[in-house]
């Protein structure tokens, strides 16, 4: 874990630094640190937390896309439900797919995604 990113308080709080990006791949690998620790739904409160705790703390609030991160966590949650990886290195080794920020398109469309409802609330995707 990317100590200078994200760390976890004694209070069981998350603490995330604005002094470098804040990348997709952090992203991962703090939904992945989460998973390891909590059940899925304290994961998820946490995790959507923390990304917003970050989009403020750096004047983008208007980033916060509730079914993109919900839906990240739930394949992270389902990827690592399959095997037992250690840690997150050798979990991404063997799920380079999720790097891809288009991940979601294989379930998504681009117009449900960017919708304003998608952004505040989580949505299903639209499959036949």
């Amino acid at each position: 874990m990317n100590k200078a990113c994200f760390t976890q308080t004694p209070d069981g709080s998350i603490q995330i630094s604005t002094q470098q990006p804040f990348t997709h791949r952090h992203h991962l690998e703090l939904a992945f640190y989460l998973l390891k620790r909590y059940d899925f739904f304290e994961a998820t409160h946490l995790f959507a937390r923390a990304i917003r705790v970050l989009v403020e703390a750096v004047g983008a609030r208007d980033k916060f896309h509730c079914t993109i991160t919900l839906a990240h966590l739930a394949i992270v949650a389902e990827r690592m439900s399959s095997n037992a990886y250690p840690d997150f290195e050798s979990f991404l080794i063997n799920n380079q797919d999720l790097l891809n920020k288009k991940l979601l398109h294989q379930w998504y469309s681009a117009r449900q995604l960017n919708s304003t409802t998608a952004r505040k609330i989580f949505v299903l995707p639209l499959t036949a």
